[in-house]
């Protein structure tokens, strides 16, 4: 049997169609698991893809250290937002 590869929003809709009980979205699970699985962390995760892919190509490229290093610390500064917010929810009461 052969796995066929199905965006996530199609085997969120396609779990959702069948009476599943589990209605996690495998590509955002760990956010998913304290509840911040929502569109600010899908955009921060893919800012920071983004710009570690700048990054990559800065430093194949022309390696101009002040650019790549501003694109690092944007990337970085998209990771720790995300991390932030995972944090946060772990403990609702405390903030």
């Amino acid at each position: 049997m052969q796995r066929v590869f199905r965006p996530c929003a199609q085997r969120a809709s396609t779990r959702q169609r069948s009476g599943a009980k589990r209605t996690s979205i495998h590509c955002r699970e760990a956010s998913h698991l304290v509840g911040t699985a929502d569109e600010i962390n899908v955009t921060l995760a893919w800012t920071y893809v983004g710009l570690r892919i700048v990054h990559s190509l800065i430093q194949c490229t022309a390696n101009f250290v002040p650019v790549r290093f501003a694109v690092f610390v944007l990337a970085s500064l998209a990771l720790l937002a995300m991390t932030v917010r995972n944090v946060v929810a772990l403990f609702p009461g405390n903030y």
